[in-house]
């Protein structure tokens, strides 16, 4: 294959601040490549240098002859005034054929009314319209910038179509996993302020990676070695280095500066809470909501991505209930915004809720009706025929349809609310509470249900009281207070915090032991969890009469309690 761009050496500074540094690669005509690193190591920013938009430090950028660039930039702007069809015509010069080319792009991105005002649309809405005016002008090397930001999930799997089956040169910045293992054959990592190019998808790319950051460590590991030696060097007296060549000095600063290199904190998040990525179901930005005088959400940041299962933790009055009644565009925030299947909670949620399923806390229905006349009414809203659906669901959770819902108990009134939220195979089931009113084997066969949807693509946001059901059935969890996410991470990782708790046969003083927590007599001695010194515990015990210790990691329900001891929460 030809190659189409070639970079050499290109540097960029942001003030005293090195983002990247004679980064040099080459790309080939047909090549699917997706540029990833942390936020703020330069992606946009060296995207941009590519495209001809901003200027590097030094370094070039070459093009072979009659390559034509275009670029969608990750922040959709329109002059203000414009109707769909003026924002989405060509360059003056384009070639014919480029305007109906456009129109029929956005067609199948669902955008058909060309006189609509672009002020009124939602983010993704804008973003196919500058979608289509890029792709519609077919250039040779096509540069996108977070191309499925606010995006729903048809216009995504639409585009991951269209891109992989094309045959232009692509380069990419997305924090989208499964975007990246669809469309791009080959990973650029910006990191250390150079690039580290992986053939092959992201899975390849995070086997590479590991054992790239492997033999750094070793490296590192010989490199604080012979600084040992140096530094003692570096420690006699002046005069007994006299004479000795300024070349070992310099040399001793740099082995210096190598050994100070943080290689655990390389990870690359490819999103703002998690380095598990995909498609955004639900995104929120700084949003905060108050009645009257009491804040109930202060800045809460959050994206739930594709697929996942999230478990919303957090006492009465956390703020869970708010969250997901901002969710469904029940309420309105007070500030920030929100997206939902890359729909604007407050311009479509209608939309959002077609394709959505909701388990409220406390389920409520009309009075006189049959289970099978509110399951229909729930259809119906939808303009959705789930009877086939609603059958088999019945019978898996032995709900009589043909009963009064007046004469139902609480937990059949819950079932219910389960089926009117599962019938229409939604691609979001959001759950307050599911399980309260459910016997132990109608709890078994609800999450095994909810374990089908899940391998199905359903993503499942769960906020329940009942911890070990977060624990048990969710992949993430978010610890919620006073309206703030103050950890958030996969439930092994939550779980993996320095906190352990210990159990010991025997007797010690653990009054003078600091990072005692939720200390408890048994019979055979004491159960503690403990945050503090290793040396200090193992200390303290080996000064008693010990005749076991085991050491385990706690459960979820210990975590939150650490979590808001920690951080001076009331549980």
């Amino acid at each position: 294959m030809a190659i189409s761009l070639l970079i050499e050496n290109l540097t960029k500074s942001v003030g005293d601040r090195m983002l990247f540094a004679d980064v040099t690669f080459s790309v080939e005509e047909g090549d699917k490549i997706g540029i990833i690193a942390k936020n703020g190591t330069g992606k946009t920013t060296l995207l941009r240098c590519i495209a001809g938009i901003e200027a590097a430090d030094s370094g070039t950028v070459t093009l072979r002859s009659g390559v034509r660039v275009g670029m969608l930039e990750q922040v959709t702007a329109f002059p203000p005034g414009l109707t769909v069809a003026q924002a989405a015509a060509p360059d003056p010069g384009a070639e014919e054929g480029t305007a109906e080319a456009t129109v029929r792009l956005l067609t199948q991105m669902g955008v058909s009314d060309m006189s609509a005002a672009v002020d009124t649309l939602s983010g993704g809405q804008r973003k196919r319209i500058a979608l289509a005016r890029l792709m519609a002008s077919e250039p040779d090397i096509l540069i996108l910038d977070e191309p499925t930001n606010h995006l729903d999930i048809a216009t995504i799997e639409w585009l991951e179509g269209q891109l992989a089956r094309s045959r232009c040169t692509l380069l990419m910045v997305t924090h989208d996993r499964y975007f990246l293992d669809r469309v791009c054959r080959t990973i650029i990592e910006l990191d250390f302020e150079q690039a580290f190019i992986y053939k092959g998808n992201y899975d390849n790319y995070l086997r590479r990676r590991a054992e790239r950051i492997n033999a750094m460590t070793q490296e590192q590991a010989k490199i604080r070695n012979t600084l040992r030696r140096e530094q003692e060097w570096m420690n006699r007296q002046p005069q007994a280095r006299a004479g000795k060549a300024q070349y070992r000095i310099d040399a001793f600063h740099d082995l210096k500066r190598r050994s100070q290199v943080n290689l655990t904190e390389r990870n690359v998040a490819l999103n703002v809470n998690s380095t598990y990525i995909g498609s955004k179901i639900f995104e929120a930005e700084h949003i905060a909501k108050a009645f009257g005088e009491k804040k109930i959400l202060n800045d809460f940041n959050y994206i739930f991505a594709r697929g996942e299962k999230v478990g919303i933790v957090g006492p009465n009055g956390a703020g869970k209930s708010t969250t997901i009644r901002i969710l469904l565009g029940l309420i309105a925030p007070t500030g920030g915004r929100a997206f939902v299947l890359g729909k604007d909670i407050g311009k479509e949620k209608e939309a959002i809720l077609k394709e959505t399923g909701y388990v409220p806390a406390e389920a409520s229905f009309y009075k006189g009706m049959k289970v099978r006349e509110i399951l229909k009414l729930s259809a119906d809203l939808r303009k959705t025929d789930c009877n086939a659906e609603a059958q088999q669901l019945c019978r898996r959770l032995q709900l009589d349809p043909e009963r009064k819902v007046d004469d139902l108990s609480y937990g059949n009134k819950k079932k219910v609310a389960i089926v009117c939220a599962l019938q229409h195979r939604p691609k979001l089931l959001i759950l307050d509470e599911p399980t309260s009113g459910l016997d132990p084997l109608m709890q078994k066969e609800f999450f095994d249900i909810l374990r089908e949807r899940n391998k199905e693509g359903t993503t499942i946001l769960l906020s329940s009281h009942v911890l070990s059901e977060i624990q048990d059935n969710c992949s993430r969890a978010a610890i919620i207070r006073d309206g703030t996410i103050i950890a958030c991470g996969s439930v092994d990782e939550l779980s993996g915090t320095n906190v352990k708790r210990v159990r010991i046969q025997g007797t010690a003083d653990l009054r003078s032991l600091q990072g005692v927590r939720d200390q408890k007599e048994t019979k055979e001695g004491a159960s503690f969890l403990y945050g503090g010194s290793t040396k200090c515990l193992l200390e303290t015990l080996a000064a008693g009469h010990i005749k076991d210790v085991t050491i385990t990691e706690p459960g979820l329900e210990e975590v939150f309690r650490h979590y808001y001891e920690e951080t001076g929460g009331s549980l």
